[in-house]
């Protein structure tokens, strides 16, 4: 197979490939029923991050009341119904597209917490200076989703032949090593 990538924002990954205008698209939901979905390719360990000099407690959800706080696109979606309903019309939460805005954003003291990946975070800082709340139980895992069964089989071939020789351990952390 032949890869040409199309960088998107994450919030039109699922109308292009319902569109039939790439074949294959990473990071979406299973929600569309005309897929064909891989196995689970990537998983995100979400946290709330705060700075650790602002001395928050966190030890659950319920702990993030009365906090403002910036998270992914669609967070309050996939991160449960219990962050949901804490996030729904909540003017201390705000959602942005772009990570690297969402982390700037917090670094620049605009909201007490950053719920985000670890991994991403320390992507997109290098600087471990923060305390790590782990608040969310699972991880958020995402499927590639594909137009055509075949292709999502050979996918799902080679994903898990990479998984046990250990390509795909270095292909991830490569992304989360220091710059």
């Amino acid at each position: 197979y032949a890869i040409n990538p199309v960088f998107v924002e994450y919030k039109d990954l699922t109308s292009l490939i319902k569109d039939k205008k790439v074949d294959a698209s990473a990071t979406i939901s299973m929600e569309a029923k005309d897929l064909y979905y891989s196995d689970t390719f990537i998983k995100f360990d979400n946290y709330a991050i705060t700075r650790k000099k602002d001395n928050i407690k966190i030890n659950s959800i319920k702990d993030l009341e009365g906090k403002s706080m910036i998270a992914w696109h669609d967070a309050n979606k996939d991160l449960g119904d219990k962050f949901n309903k804490l996030t729904t019309n909540n003017k201390l939460y705000k959602e942005q597209v772009l990570q690297e805005i969402q982390v700037q954003e917090f670094l620049e003291g605009k909201f007490q917490v950053c719920i985000i990946d670890k991994n991403i975070f320390i992507y997109n800082t290098n600087n471990l200076k923060f305390t790590y709340h782990k608040i969310f139980e699972d991880f958020t895992e995402f499927h590639m989703g594909f137009t055509d069964k075949k292709i999502k089989t050979d996918f799902n071939k080679a994903l898990a032949e990479m998984k046990k020789d250990g390509t795909y351990e270095k292909i991830i952390n490569s992304f989360i090593s220091e710059k």
